[in-house]
């Protein structure tokens, strides 16, 4: 009977391949990001999906921001937000509308 024997080199060369291959991968063709920004309306706060060209009034929460497409701000904490805009284009406040 013949013995077998298993190359270290081999699974190690597959299992680095096959991480690399998974760790490279671009994001999906098409995804896109939206303007939010926080907005306040006879008292009620809230985020809305458009950019709007008004000054951000000081507040202590992010003002306006750029988030993941089918992320909604309004659903999570500020300092979530914070975590998960992709880039802030105004910090600390709130535009008065």
């Amino acid at each position: 009977m013949k013995k077998q024997t298993v190359s270290y080199l081999g699974i190690f060369a597959f299992v680095f391949a096959a991480g690399a291959a998974l760790a490279t991968q671009t994001p999906k063709a098409g995804a896109t990001s939206q303007q939010w920004t926080r907005v306040t309306n006879n008292g009620n706060i809230e985020w809305r999906a458009q950019a709007l060209s008004q000054m951000c009034q000081p507040s202590d929460e992010l003002c306006k921001a750029i988030f993941p497409e089918g992320y909604d701000p309004n659903d999570h904490s500020n300092s979530e937000n914070e975590a998960f805009a992709e880039s802030v284009i105004q910090s600390d406040g709130v535009v008065e509308l």
